[in-house]
């Protein structure tokens, strides 16, 4: 039983196919017109050639189902830098959880949030509204769309880090003074 559904739209081809063959097989095809995507089980799923033996087939049927799983989910890491908005947003934040000393206790519920972090910004986003009566709207803004980078939390514990080293640092040159100064 084959059945094909295309639609064509300029330079966009859009097709669809279902063909049932021993198990369940789709393929995707999207053609953008020097490019093409495709998105197929065919390659991992058909029916082997006869010049291996059935352990073989099997052994390379397992293979092509286990490279595909491996990169079916794949997500590309961020490559551009933060804005400098960004960064003085960040490190007013950053500057603000030192000056608390607070800093381990928000180094550890950023880790425990990390995976929820678009989730996060998405509420930012919904609570914008309210929250621009009492916080500085753009920078709240500027915050939540910062949040759906994949790599925001960790340039953000990074940052709490560094200004934390800065803050020590600064705390024993001080005493260090002081105690000279005394004698």
């Amino acid at each position: 039983m084959e059945a094909q559904l295309s639609f064509s739209y300029s330079p966009i081809q859009f097709s669809y196919e279902f063909v049932e063959f021993k198990q369940f097989q789709v393929a995707l095809k999207l053609d953008l017109s020097t490019q093409t995507v495709k998105t197929s089980f065919n390659d991992y799923f058909l029916e082997p050639t006869n010049t291996k033996s059935n352990r073989e087939d099997m052994t390379s049927r397992r293979e092509n189902v286990k490279n595909w799983l491996n990169h079916a989910f794949a997500v590309k890491a961020e490559t551009t830098p933060p804005s400098q908005a960004e960064l003085l947003v960040m490190e007013r934040i950053c500057l603000e959880v030192v000056k608390r000393r607070m800093t381990t206790p928000a180094l550890t519920f950023l880790e425990m949030v990390k995976p929820l972090n678009y989730v996060g910004s998405q509420v930012m986003q919904f609570f914008h509204p309210m929250a621009s009566a009492i916080a500085d709207a753009r920078d709240y803004a500027t915050f939540a769309k910062f949040l759906e980078r994949r790599d925001s939390i960790d340039l953000l514990a990074q940052m709490i880090e560094e200004k934390e080293a800065a803050a020590v640092r600064r705390e024993k040159e001080t005493k260090g003074e002081d105690s000279n100064g005394s004698e």
